[in-house]
């Protein structure tokens, strides 16, 4: 590789994505310390705002209370540390090959000019391109507060896990075969107990209810219709 192309590498992609992240870094690092520092000063505030305060004055509980609940909700949807992190690891791994390329030591040990800056700038992207991966993973992270259907940094919402369900042939089968056997036994069953049961019990209370002298009989013969 020639070494005016590389010098433009130089100028216009690795110096300008090495300043960009550790500026980035130093933000959300400035970001993050500021924010937490605040939460811990309102947490460490709330009992003393609560039993001090008069009740004229519930107001200004109550607006530290929002602030705590907000600067809270803030940590987890902007993921500052992870940011932080990420970008100033980003920015030393970007510096530590260029301080191996210069001494040539490190991957660049033993290779020649042409060849080291060729491999220079395929670390160098794949750098980059993991980068963009972990912010990737970091901005579409979930929040942490037992919901797995919210996208903090888009405002997305996560498509819901199908529930995986019994095929319909399955259910039908097992269906079908359970309510078959039921119908068999338990019909069979109810039928012949409980026809004869109310045939007894009807037969019998029949002859329980009704008075022996208002039961007529039934006539049977010419001698019993001319008695009748």
């Amino acid at each position: 590789m020639e070494e005016d192309v590389f010098n433009q590498f130089l100028t216009k992609r690795f110096n300008d994505q090495l300043q960009w992240f550790e500026a980035k870094a130093a933000t959300q690092k400035k970001r993050y310390h500021a924010l937490q520092t605040s939460v811990v000063v309102l947490s460490a505030s709330m009992p003393v705002l609560v039993t001090t305060v008069k009740m004229d004055y519930n107001w200004v509980t109550a607006t530290a209370s929002v602030m705590l609940a907000i600067g809270t909700a803030l940590l987890k949807m902007l993921h500052l540390p992870e940011a932080w992190i990420n970008y100033r690891d980003t920015a030393q791994c970007l510096r530590q090959e260029q301080s191996w390329l210069e001494f040539q030591i490190g991957a660049y040990a033993e290779l020649e000019a042409p060849a080291a800056r060729r491999k220079f700038i395929e670390r160098v992207e794949d750098i980059l391109s993991k980068e963009s991966g972990n912010w990737r993973s970091t901005a579409m992270a979930p929040i942490s507060n037992g919901s797995n259907n919210a996208y903090p940094a888009y405002g997305m919402q996560q498509p819901n896990r199908q529930q995986q369900q019994q095929p319909r042939g399955d259910r039908q089968g097992g269906h079908g075969g359970g309510s078959g056997d039921r119908q068999d036994r338990g019909s069979g069953d109810r039928q012949d107990r409980g026809s004869g049961d109310r045939q007894d019990r009807q037969g019998g209370g029949s002859g329980q209810q009704i008075p022996p002298p208002m039961q007529q009989r039934v006539p049977q013969t010419d001698g019993d219709l001319e008695n009748a």
